[in-house]
Parts: structure tokens; sequence; C-alpha cells
């Protein structure tokens, strides 16, 4: 035991340093969880402590006690069926709508508020906000009604400020009312003063460009349609002091400061949550961003989190730390027409799949990785009208799926790959996986069929297959079962210790859209339009699914490694997911890629991504690696995670 003990401590102590610094992912806003909402073009978010009211197709309660698993407990069947701004206080809230106007609710019952009363406009509600007894409501086409709801069920219209352009944005703070206004090129702001809440008052304001207009204690948070916003001193709201003017990453809908930073949603072909910090040196400096789901609104903060409410979810972000997140290390690029989709690593290698749709000539490119930061083609595979839907690398051989049947290339000498074998599958070859010897392969419309190499690796022997109901196009292995995926969303468990006879012990359905299985002990993780599904086969007879994470975008790739997922996802970039407790995943971070991306590796200290002109170099997640990072004290009794001497490579499938 003594003995063991020593030689433990000796190999903990004697690991060599990581020749990359790994990232700590965590460090950005941090998506917790995306609530799927219908909600149309426009909407809003208010809080009542972990109670918050959501706008959309009708009015919603949702429960934020867990940000990590928000949910619907009540949907108020008679609100409007498109609320679009929403306002609370003290045990008021008020929402604005096209089809009703105003609608006024009383929250003594905070899970079931009941409407009080409506108060209808001549033209849509599309703003308000309350402000002690009285409520500012805007409108489309009538310029801004002011009422009086002391009771709730009798509102009474105690003012009103004609206006032209339709009334966008209201915010009350102290005696000041800021209020921005919008058309197709004309946005100002007005700030009045409302001392006498029924007869506002302009004191200051802009003329155009302003999309949204955030008071703050003595600063005013101004975002702007150039792309751009300022920060004001109003100290004095009848004289605002410009502080200064920060270049945005695209058109700002809405802004907030939290902490010390500002946080900005940004559209620049995809809506972003953008942070900012002053250095006190100028502009601020752009530290952060996180991609947000589609079209969004506002972004509000309520307790220590931040919600981002859009046309088809509300997204919840962590900003306790909103600087840095992983950053890309290099890249290769492509010089052939691009969309790299798969990508394989092995050997000092990797294996990318460019589709080159417009010219007919896929390749699998082979790329040198000693200096792994700037990978270097060594030469490629030509596939001339057919595509490789799948490979995978087993020592010195590369099995290729081509459409007809499986190719084996000898690549012992990668810049010189030679093609030593081939073999005809039943029908279109989509995925392979390997167990032990076997080779396992997902084929269209016949199912599952069965390969061996154990006597020749280069001329795989057909043992057998077994048929399902509709097409085949995913496989993973779990031991000695196969995983299938087949459409109609449904995952078929197959066992296939005798290879000459599998045979389907179960199966579960609701997979929707799902490509991809990735698995970790008897965990498998299957990709869908906008979640990754996490199913328990510790029966294998009787799947269950333990839990869904929303990936806003899409899944395109995804590979398990040790505690943690990278998901490849279409919205230009790399997800990250804490996986140690598979009933409770939660999101790390993400990298942002120049372009949609569609194939994820992890190799030696970093993740390829295959991007549709690129192979970019990501850097590990420090929080999910074994071993330390460089310049790190080793920890006592602690092994670093080596290589698997008989499977090396990493291994990822894409979407078809």
């Amino acid at each position: 035991m003594r003995r063991s003990l020593l030689l433990l401590l000796l190999l903990t102590w004697t690991l060599p340093a990581r020749a990359i610094d790994c990232v700590d992912y965590g460090n950005g806003p941090r998506w917790m969880s995306t609530l799927p909402l219908t909600a149309g073009t426009s909407t809003d978010i208010a809080f009542r402590g972990n109670i918050a009211y959501v706008g959309g197709t009708k009015l919603k309660v949702v429960y934020l006690a867990d940000p990590k698993a928000p949910r619907v407990l009540y949907t108020v069947q008679e609100s409007a069926n498109e609320v679009l701004r929403l306002s609370y206080s003290a045990n008021r809230l008020a929402t604005a709508s096209k089809s009703m106007g105003v609608e006024l609710y009383s929250t003594s019952q905070p899970t079931q508020p009941p409407r009080q009363s409506i108060f209808s406009t001549p033209s849509w509600a599309i703003e308000v906000c309350l402000a002690g007894d009285y409520c500012y409501v805007g409108t489309q086409l009538s310029g801004m009604f002011i009422l009086d709801v002391s009771d709730l069920a009798n509102p009474v219209q105690v003012g009103h400020l004609p206006a032209t352009l339709p009334c966008r944005r209201i915010y009350a703070q102290g005696s000041y009312l800021y209020v921005t206004y919008g058309g197709q090129n004309n946005r100002p702001a007005t700030i009045y003063d409302i001392s006498d809440p029924v007869n506002p008052v302009a004191v200051s304001g802009w003329t155009n460009n302003v999309w949204d207009a955030v008071p703050v204690g003595d600063r005013l948070y101004v975002g702007l349609d150039t792309a751009a916003f300022s920060i004001y001193d109003i100290a004095d709201p009848t004289q605002p002091v410009l502080l200064g003017t920060t270049p945005a990453t695209g058109e700002i809908s809405s802004l907030l400061p939290i902490g010390d930073h500002v946080f900005t949603l940004t559209w620049s072909g995809v809506d972003y949550l953008d942070v900012y910090a002053d250095r006190g040196t100028g502009p601020w400096e752009h530290v952060g961003q996180a991609t947000c789901s589609f079209s969004t609104q506002v972004l509000r903060a309520s307790g220590n989190y931040a919600y981002v409410v859009g046309a088809d979810g509300l997204d919840i972000f962590d900003p306790s730390h909103p600087e840095g997140g992983a950053s890309l290390l290099g890249y290769y690029e492509t010089t052939f027409r691009p969309m790299l989709r798969q990508v394989e690593a092995g050997g000092g290698y990797a294996y990318v799949a460019n589709e080159a749709w417009e010219t007919g000539d896929n390749v699998i490119e082979i790329l040198d990785l000693s200096d792994v930061l700037h990978p270097q083609r060594v030469n490629w595979l030509l596939y001339e009208w057919t595509y490789p839907t799948d490979f995978v690398l087993r020592g010195d051989l590369l099995y290729v799926a081509d459409g007809s049947g499986i190719q084996v290339v000898d690549v012992s000498d990668p810049p010189n790959p030679v093609q030593v074998g081939h073999v005809n599958t039943l029908g279109t070859s989509f995925q392979l996986a390997f167990h032990d010897d076997l080779l396992e392969v997902a084929v269209d419309n016949r199912g599952l069929q069965v390969f061996s190499i154990a006597d020749d690796p280069t001329t795989p022997v057909s043992r057998g297959h077994i048929n399902f109901d509709q097409a085949s196009y995913a496989i993973a292995t779990m031991d000695s079962l196969a995983l299938v995926l087949v459409a109609g969303g449904t995952l078929k468990v197959a066992d296939v210790s005798d290879p000459v006879h599998p045979v389907e012990i179960g199966q579960i359905g609701g997979l929707l859209f799902a490509s991809n299985i990735a698995v970790r002990g008897s965990i498998a993780f299957v990709d869908g339009d906008a979640a990754i599904h996490v199913i328990d086969l510790s029966d294998p007879t009787a799947p269950v699914e333990l839990s869904q994470v929303s990936i806003p975008g899409g899944a395109e790739a995804l590979v398990a490694w040790e505690n943690s997922l990278y998901v490849a996802t279409y919205t230009w970039g790399m997800r990250v997911l804490d996986i140690e407790d598979p009933s409770q995943p939660f999101y790390l971070g993400e990298v942002v890629t120049g372009s949609s991306c569609e194939g994820v590796a992890v190799y030696d200290d970093v993740v390829l991504l295959g991007t549709r002109a690129r192979l970019d170099v990501a850097p590990l997640d420090c929080g999910l690696i074994t071993a330390a990072p460089a310049g790190a004290p080793p920890a006592p009794l602690r092994l670093a995670a080596q290589p698997n001497p008989f499977n090396p490579s990493t291994r990822i499938h894409f979407s078809l």
C-alpha cells in the first residue's frame, strides 16, 4: 500500500506542464437557461420577487427561484393576445397591448393575478410605466396618456401629451420621466419634469438616433441606432452632460448598467448580449459577449441575474463575472470552397471534412498539428460527386462512410494516405461507431449493420443487421449497446453482444430534429433543434430523459469530454456545458466564431472547431480538466487524465 501511494505521488508531481494555458470559460455573462415562449414581435418582463410577469401571446406568470429551471406557473387567459410591455409597482401590474390598450391587475395573489380593469386607447398601447398612483401609457399614434390608477378598478385619464411619433420607451426616476419616441428615420428622446404628475414639462432632450434611454442614479445610458451608446451625467436632468460615447458591435435595442459594466442587446446579424467596461482612458472597452435567442427586445435585471426577452424565449444570464471568457488561439483557413463539417484528430493530425457543394469536389483535408495554433494542410482525400458522411480514426486507419459503403484509408503516414479497403453496406451509410472489434453503421432505411474487423482491420466483414421502422442516420456505442437515431426523433437501443443477431431492447421518443449522439458512462446526450436531451440508459430497456438544456440557435455537433460537453452551434460559435451532474447540466461559456460552427473535437490542449470557412483553435476550459494549467501546483493524490492508448482519437458527428 505504501509503495502504491509513493508511486501515485511521484506520478502526480512529475506530470508535464500543459503546453497551452486553458481558459476559465466561466468568466463572462453565463447563460443559465432559456424558457421558450411564443412572444410575437415585441414583449417585456416585470418582477415581483421570484415571480416574473412575462408578455407575449397572453400574460404569463413565471417562477424564477431556480434560474436554471424557470417554469410557467399560470397563463392569464383573459389577457390580450399580444402583450407588448409591462410595469410593476406596489402590487400593481400594468400591461400594454395592441388589442386592449392598458390592462390593470392586482398582484395581491401573485401567481394568479386578477384583472381589475381595461383602459382603451385610440391607437395601440405599446409602452406602459407605473409611477406612484399614476400610469404613463405610450401609444403608436396618439401620444402619451396619463392615468390615475389609485383605484385599479376605475382608472381615470388625468392628462395627455400629443405626439406624432410612436412613444416607444418610458422610464420614471424621481421627479422625471425619460421618454424615447420612434419612427422610421426619426428617433428623438425627451426628459420631462413630473413634479406635477398630470402636467409633464419637457426640460431637455435629443432630436434623433435614440433607441433607449435608461436612467440609473446620476447617469443616463442612451442606446443609439448608430451602433454606439452614450453616457450622460443627469445630476441635473434639465442639463444632461455628455460623459462619453462608445462604439458598439451593432445596433443597440436595449441597455443596462449592472455593477461596474454596461450590458447591451446588440443586433449585427445575430442577437448578442455585449459587455463593456470603463478603463478610464476613453471609450468603454468591449470585454464580453454571449449569444441570445432570436429577435431580442428588452434587457432587465433582478436579484443576481439578467433577463433577455426575445420573440421566441426568455434567456437568463449570470452577470457576476462579466469579463473574459474564451477567445480563439489560432486557425486554419481552407483554400477549397468552404463548408467544414466534421473534425477528427489524433496522432498529431486533424482530419476535416470539407463540403464543396458548388463543384461537387468534396474532400477530407489532412492537417499537420505539430504547431497546433497554426495547422497546415499536408494532403487531402477527394470524393467526387459523393460526400463522406462520417469518418472515424482508429489507430493508423481512417474509416470513411462514403454513401455506398465503408472506405478504409491507411494514414500511418498522413501526408501520404493510401486506400487499403472498401466494403459495401446494405444501403446508404451515414454514421459509424466502434465497440472493441465491431464496426457499427447506421444505414439509412436498413437500420443497423454490424461489421467485424477482428481478422483484418482493412477488410470489415458483415456479421449481422437489424431493421428499424424508420431511416437510421446517427449512431453511438455504449459498451455492447448500439444507440441509433431514427427518423421521427426516436433513439433505438440495440444489444449487439451477439453481433450476428443484434436485438432491439429499448427506445425513447420525443427527440425532434435530433441528429447526433455523445456518450458519457451510462448517459447519452442527444442534440435537437434548440436543446440538448440528456438520456439515462442505466436501464437500457427503459431509457429515461433526465433533463434538457436549451441551446439557442440549434446544435450542429457535440462531444462529451470528462465533465464537459462541447457543442457546436449554428449561431456562430461553441457552447460549453458542465455535465458532472447530468440531471442538472449548466452553461459555462462560449467561443464566438466568425460563422456557424459545424464540427468540434477535443485534441491535446485545445478544442478544434469546424466552421464554414476555417478550422478554429480554442483553449480548453480550466474548470473541466483534470490536468493543472501551466504553472499551477499539482494537486496531491490526483492523476491527470492521459490519452487512451487503445482509442486515442476523439470523434464527432455532424448534422446532415
